[in-house]
């Protein structure tokens, strides 16, 4: 295989060696085995955006059966039969590979190129060999930056080598190649004066280059950066860079005087009083420019607020609870300021609180009327039957004059807000009691409180005065079981009788109660006491002997545990004397009366009524049959006689006079029993 010796005349040559099994030959006669060999030599290196056909051939490719027989040699592939056309050409016979181009590197960076050895069949006779053209790179690309302005901020008072930004570009040029590399340079600065940013020189970061950039004295910076290759002697592009300089909070807000003063008239409220200028020379509307405002002592009444105008940062002191000029008639109270944002770091040793003073003249005004205490509450006393609320006064509500704090005279009380209408108000008095009964369902009655309000007007100035009234209602409580007797005869000698609960639901049990006797305003005659038996049943017995009479004893049961009730029991006891059986001798049983009693109509009576119901149809009757008139033989005219004026039959209108009859109790009243002997009711007389 004959030898090549090609001329290098870049950096680098690529070799191309190729490796070949043993194989048998073609023909019959070749028994000798052939090893490893090469058949194209190196390709040398072609230089972008130059005439390297100078050059040629750059490479050679040769078959050692060319000796033996015709060999073609073909090539394919980049530059041949693949875009980019035309680029490399072969001699077929030689195998000589020449470059006919101007090739650009930045486009192609190297050609892969496929060699052949065809003999006349067109068979391959070598096995294809690849085949690597490098273009060599020239300087030809100048840098470029991705923005040709680049934005960036930087916090004022920031430590100098602080990152503001890093800048991007791109070279087109080979990578890794000094071509490639880029060398940066800050080349002005506006405004102008102190350097205040350095940059890396191939790194491309902007830095602070002190810690003294301040906002208040130049808020922005304006730079023009370049960038040039073969690390600085090469070709240079350049971009600009706007960097903002960011405030912080390193400025105090200073008020323009240090105390102040001001009128206000009592029982008035007032939203402009003073406004207090302030001065900040940080950025105007941020959090580090907004002034906050507060108190540091004598508002502990919470008079006032000081609230901060958005559009001018002043401080508007307002009235949001009355004065008194009656309890103070000055009040001096001290306030500070702040900011919105934190004070920055390199500030806050330097910041103290100084309070300043603020004098208010309180001014005496004519005052009217109040209802005091506002709200008031009044509560219904528990066990209260709250069916049976209808006048129940609840107390008064009275009205103070300011001037003088005594209750003030010709006032006139109205109700406000009264939801249901379920309590009412003297006009006069002021006293407050319900006029309607309410119910455990009343939408009126929120977390068992009823609210109503109540309006006084001072009749003499025309003033008003509103005030809002709680009504505290009790849990409810269902009615309990009716008392019944499990003993018929009370003797007076012994006066007791078990009294019990019992329930109308079968499916329910009777539950546990509670008996006790209710307190009378008036003491009762006789002296009673109450022990419980069981859960459901107690013994009521008088604790001295009685006499045969009636009594009334008022009693309270209470349910226990999972029966939540409560109800009034009135018993009428009848007592009497008895015999040594224990028996009435009145032979009447004693009997426990309800308030309701029960009442009858017996045959007798009945009878009675349908007599007189008689007689009335029978009168008309009775009255066409009588003769009226007199006859003529005696004188005397028909027809009826009249009666003279101030006659003894002329009927008088007669007055009652005296004192009204006055219902009284009765307490000692015989009630004859009724007994039934052979079908028909029979009244017995009362006695002993």
């Amino acid at each position: 295989m004959a030898g090549l010796s090609p001329r290098v005349t870049g950096t680098l040559a690529i070799a191309m060696t190729k490796e070949q099994q043993a194989e048998v030959g073609t023909t019959a006669q070749q028994a000798k085995r052939r090893y490893k060999r090469e058949w194209v030599k190196f390709a040398t290196p072609c230089r972008e955006r130059e005439d390297n056909s100078k050059r040629n051939p750059i490479a050679k490719i040769t078959s050692d059966f060319q000796e033996s027989q015709k060999i073609i040699y073909q090539i394919s592939g980049m530059g041949i039969d693949q875009p980019p056309f035309g680029i490399f050409v072969v001699d077929p016979n030689t195998g000589d590979i020449n470059i006919t181009s101007i090739v650009d590197r930045e486009q192609t960076p190297s050609f892969l190129i496929t060699c052949r050895a065809l003999n006349v069949q067109g068979q391959d006779v070598e096995k294809p060999l690849l085949l690597t053209v490098k273009i060599l790179d020239v300087n030809d690309n100048a840098p470029v930056f991705s923005q040709s302005i680049f934005e960036g901020e930087i916090e004022e008072n920031s430590p100098s080598n602080t990152l503001v930004m890093v800048l991007n570009v791109t070279d087109a040029d080979e990578p890794n190649h000094l071509n490639s590399k880029i060398a940066f340079k800050i080349i002005a600065q506006e405004p102008t004066g102190t350097p205040m940013f350095l940059i890396s020189r191939n790194g491309g970061e902007i830095l602070t280059l002190t810690n003294a950039l301040d906002r208040e004295q130049i808020s922005s910076y304006h730079l023009i950066v370049s960038g040039t290759d073969q690390d600085g002697a090469g070709l240079s592009t350049q971009c600009e860079c706007n960097v903002k300089v960011k405030d912080v909070n390193d400025n105090f807000p200073q008020l323009k005087h240090s105390q102040y003063s001001a009128y206000v008239e009592e029982n008035t409220l007032n939203s402009d009083v003073l406004r207090f200028q302030v001065t900040d020379w940080d950025e105007e509307y941020s959090e580090n420019w907004v002034a906050v405002y507060f108190f540091t002592s004598g508002n502990e009444g919470n008079w006032f607020e000081i609230q901060t105008d958005p559009r001018t940062n002043e401080g508007i002191l307002k009235v949001v609870k009355a004065l008194d000029y009656e309890q103070a008639q000055s009040m001096n109270f001290s306030f500070a300021v702040k900011n919105k944002a934190e004070f920055h770091q390199s500030v806050i040793p330097q910041y103290q609180i100084r309070p300043t003073t603020v004098t208010i003249q309180v001014v005496d005004v004519k005052e009217g009327i109040s209802l005091h205490p506002t709200p008031k509450t009044f509560t219904v006393p528990k066990g209260t039957d709250i069916k049976k609320l209808t006048d129940y006064v609840l107390g008064t509500y009275e009205v103070t004059d300011e001037d003088t704090g005594k209750p003030a005279p010709s006032v006139r009380y109205a109700m406000g807000r009264n939801d249901g209408g379920l309590l009412s108000i003297d006009s006069k008095t002021g006293q407050i009691k319900f006029v309607k009964n309410i119910d455990q369902d009343s939408a009126f009655i929120v977390n068992k409180t009823i609210t109503t309000e109540i309006i006084a007007v001072d009749e003499n100035t025309g003033r008003t005065s509103t005030g809002t009234v709680y009504v505290e209602i009790p849990d409810f409580k269902e009615n309990c079981p009716p008392v019944v007797l499990q003993k018929k005869e009370i003797c007076s000698s012994s006066p007791s009788v078990v009294v019990s609960v019992e329930t109308l639901e079968r499916d329910r049990p009777a539950g546990s109660y509670t008996f006790s006797l209710k307190e009378e305003p008036v003491k009762l005659p006789v002296t009673w006491h109450i022990t419980t038996l069981s859960a459901t049943s107690a013994r009521l017995r008088a604790q001295q002997q009685l006499s045969s009479r009636m009594y009334r004893v008022p009693l309270i049961v209470t349910g226990n545990q999972d029966r939540q009730c409560e109800s009034s029991e009135s018993l009428v006891l009848m007592v009497c004397q008895c015999d040594n059986r224990g028996i009435c001798r009145s032979k009447k049983n004693p009997q426990i009366l309800r308030q309701k009693p029960l009442s009858r109509v017996g045959p007798i009576a009945v009878g009675l009524l349908l007599f007189g119901l008689l007689l009335l149809l029978l009168a008309p009757l009775l009255l066409l049959t009588c003769d009226c008139q007199r006859s003529s033989k005696r004188g005397l005219s028909g027809g009826f006689i009249p009666v003279p004026d101030g006659s003894e039959g002329t009927l008088h209108q007669w007055g009652i006079e005296g004192a009204q009859p006055e219902d009284k109790e009765l307490i000692n009243i015989c009630v004859p029993p009724l007994t039934t002997a052979n079908g028909l009711d029979v009244m017995e007389p009362c006695g002993e």
